[in-house]
């Protein structure tokens, strides 16, 4: 058996039972070690870390507009205008 890269994904070549080669996608075999996502988590896990970081910097980055915009509505409203303020406290 040997593992390459063959049309532009990872592949392995095996000689069939009439010695005929053949090459097949490595994820079709167990050729490759098992991914320690799976190993590790044992099925209990529902999320990857690196999916929990995209998640938490796309949430950050929602708030953080969404943060601007409400101040941009909320500010000159709750900043009494000059002549306002000197009437109210003459």
């Amino acid at each position: 058996m040997v593992a390459k890269q063959l049309w532009g994904e990872d592949r392995v070549t095996i000689e069939l039972p009439g010695g005929a080669l053949s090459s097949i996608p490595v994820s079709w075999t167990d050729f490759l070690p098992s991914d320690p996502y799976q190993t590790v988590g044992n099925g209990r896990s529902r999320f990857r870390v690196d999916d929990l970081i995209a998640l938490a910097d796309l949430v950050a980055l929602l708030t953080e507009k969404s943060v601007n915009r409400i101040s941009s509505i909320v500010s000159p409203i709750l900043r009494p205008s000059k002549g306002r303020h000197r009437d109210r406290c003459a």
